[in-house]
């Protein structure tokens, strides 16, 4: 939604012969949660700039202008325009989610899947029964402290008032 706020015509810029006009401009962007998910979007970086330039030169903007009364005739007449062209020289493509749902951990239990890592690394290398018996362990407390934080976690939740939120546990 647009709205203009405080017109007011002010003296010439240099020897110009118009004036200029000031005014504030207010408009409501709608946030990413109100923004409707599509399954397709215009691929700008593919976009046939050529053709979309010629077309939006070869408009005759004087008559297609001629009829319009308000200022917003004027816009809605340039998009009608605009997306015509986006819609001939931009093709689509369907964008991919990024999962941002990544879980965060404390940083004892990110220590701890490092040395488990590092210890299954270890013993795939070499193959040593003090390796495997090492994983093994650092494995268990590795998966006690995933369960320790969800517990914590959603006490907090209980707590907080904030019931809804479920972990799934992925153990490797």
């Amino acid at each position: 939604m647009l709205c203009i706020d405080d017109v007011c015509l002010l003296p010439p810029i240099a020897s110009s012969d118009h004036d200029v006009v000031s005014f504030k401009l207010f408009t409501s962007l709608l946030s990413h949660a109100d923004v409707p998910v599509t399954s397709t979007q215009p691929n700008f970086s593919k976009a046939n700039w050529d053709g979309l330039r010629d077309f939006m030169s070869s408009i005759c903007w004087q008559s297609e202008f001629a009829n319009c009364k308000s200022v917003q005739e004027y816009w809605d007449k340039f998009l009608l325009f605009v997306n015509e062209g986006v819609h001939e020289f931009v093709p689509l493509f369907k964008p991919t989610r990024h999962s941002s749902r990544t879980k965060v951990y404390c940083r004892r239990v990110r220590k701890l899947r490092a040395k488990k890592l590092s210890c299954w690394k270890l013993y795939r290398q070499f193959k040593t029964n003090a390796l495997f018996v090492k994983y093994k362990r650092i494995s268990k407390l590795y998966s006690q402290a995933i369960s320790d934080h969800i517990a914590k976690t959603e006490a907090s939740l209980i707590a907080d008032g904030r019931i809804g939120q479920f972990y799934k546990i992925r153990k490797k």
